[in-house]
């Protein structure tokens, strides 16, 4: 549960970033909500991974995406990136069953039920890329 949080803590820093241009480092200190360190250490990884391949995100992305990227709301498109981020980049080693599992279910929280389908698609060809 506590990685589910380091997750979704980088999905809305990912999402706060299209509308100002704040480190993660405030981020976390304004928001927070990790506190065992080796969680924070894996959001600040997964956070900067994510910022930086931003672009190749989405146009990795768009490749899966019916409408491209723009056609994805804000918040889908946010968790997205952070899930393709996590899954190309091997960020943890973690089994890509899980990794997708999470973003699935953190859609359920920020998106709603039916948008899961579509995270879970897209997600699930990446990983086959």
């Amino acid at each position: 549960m506590s990685r589910r949080k380091a997750r979704t803590s980088v999905i809305q820093y990912i999402y706060a970033k299209e509308f100002n241009d704040e480190s993660f480092d405030s981020f976390l200190k304004y928001t927070g909500d990790l506190k065992k360190e080796e969680d924070i250490l894996f959001a600040k990884q997964l956070a900067e991974c994510t910022k930086i391949h931003i672009k190749e995100l989405d146009e990795l992305i768009s490749q899966y995406a019916q409408w491209g990227v723009s056609g994805i709301s804000l918040v889908d498109r946010c968790i997205l990136r952070v899930g393709a981020c996590e899954l190309t980049n091997n960020v943890e080693n973690t089994p890509y069953k899980i990794v997708i599992n999470e973003y699935i279910e953190i859609t359920k929280q920020f998106s709603g039920a039916s948008s899961g389908a579509l995270i879970n698609a897209i997600l699930d060809k990446i990983k086959d890329r």
